[in-house]
């Protein structure tokens, strides 16, 4: 029997048949509005070749796609760390099609302060809203505070986002962190990610639990993941945390690992470690899949994925789907236009 054709909708988007619960993003392809093109995922171990539909992309924005979120009924969300904005998106697919996936509406992302980009590095889903996580991290070549990366974001059923600094005062003050934090205390200039500064890239929220995977620091790619009540973030809750230290080791080039993304899973996470510090643009990429069972656990490492193409580097991390041995997972590419999303199949660990 063929499987049913289930529909959904996101602003900006028509009205048209989709599964939900497989998603994916980009391609180069994404600048051309409205018209069905093919998005391969040529050099990876493991490829679905996809096509592409929906709103235009402009260039500069494709090449910096950071994170994506999808909700249990089929809504996503894409983000980059480019301008001011989040983007919907849909997938379809019926058998015998090729899969395609809808680009839809933007969503404005306000800081909470300041009047430059968002940095927005993390996407989420949890009890029917999104979240978008900044950076919280100094910028890259001059080291300067620019408060507008500094926010959080939370959207609503209506499409609309809401931002807050709160974020920004709870994890400035964890211990390890709180060295290399670019906070608004007049520190002058402050730790860039290239020295080991403090940079949020993972974001997992769960039963109104927003867990904060850091990039960096990572000293001896021991990782920082720090646990925060939403309602510290977005209500009126006590600010507390618990912090958590992943023992997510080098690669083989000796760079030390860092949170690339983190996903929800059956029992825990999937994080994505690369590097903690910036590989150069001309570097080649790869990173490793840990599952993580959650605080008070370590992470176990599952398999290396990613594209090993210079300048091109895994950014994000969606699971498509699990059974009983094995994850289906898609990794988004920065560096490369459209995110060369590639599709990969985990095997859970074992025991």
């Amino acid at each position: 029997m063929d499987a049913p054709r289930l529909a959904f909708a996101v602003p900006g988007v028509p009205r048209r048949a989709a599964l939900p619960g497989l998603v994916l993003a980009g391609c180069a392809a994404v600048a051309s509005a409205l018209m069905l093109l093919p998005c391969r995922t040529a050099g990876a171990a493991e490829g679905t070749e996809w096509a592409l539909a929906g709103e235009p992309v402009p260039r500069k924005e494709a090449l910096e796609f950071s994170g994506a979120a999808c909700a249990p009924d089929g809504r996503c969300l894409l983000v980059g760390d480019e301008g001011r904005r989040a983007r919907f998106f849909t997938i379809e697919e019926a058998p015998g099609e090729r899969p395609r996936i809808v680009i839809g509406a933007a969503v404005a992302l306000v800081p909470a302060e300041g009047d430059g980009e968002a940095d927005a590095e993390a996407a989420a889903f949890d009890r029917g809203r999104f979240y978008v996580l900044g950076s919280h991290g100094a910028s890259r070549r001059k080291g300067d505070r620019q408060p507008s990366r500094y926010s959080a974001y939370r959207i609503g059923p209506d499409g609309r986002a809401e931002s807050s600094g709160a974020l920004a005062r709870i994890v400035g003050a964890v211990d390890g962190i709180r060295e290399s934090f670019c906070g608004a205390d007049g520190r002058r200039p402050c730790p860039t990610l290239r020295d080991g500064g403090a940079n949020i890239e993972g974001l997992a929220v769960r039963d109104g639990t927003m867990h904060l995977g850091f990039r960096a620091p990572s000293p001896g790619g021991q990782a920082f993941v720090v646990s925060v009540p939403e309602q510290a973030v977005f209500g009126q809750a006590a600010p507390s945390t618990t912090v958590s230290r992943l023992a997510l080791g080098a690669d083989r080039r000796g760079r030390e690992r860092g949170i690339r993304d983190l996903a929800p899973v059956a029992g825990g996470f999937l994080v994505l470690a690369g590097p903690a510090l910036p590989e150069g643009d001309e570097a080649e990429g790869g990173a490793v899949v840990f599952f993580w069972p959650g605080p008070g656990s370590q992470a176990v490492p599952l398999r290396p994925v990613g594209l090993e193409r210079a300048g091109v580097k895994p950014e994000a991390l969606l699971v498509l789907g699990e059974d009983a041995a094995s994850y289906r997972a898609l990794v988004i590419h920065d560096g490369v236009e459209g995110g060369a999303p590639t599709e990969y199949k985990v095997g859970k660990p074992r025991g």
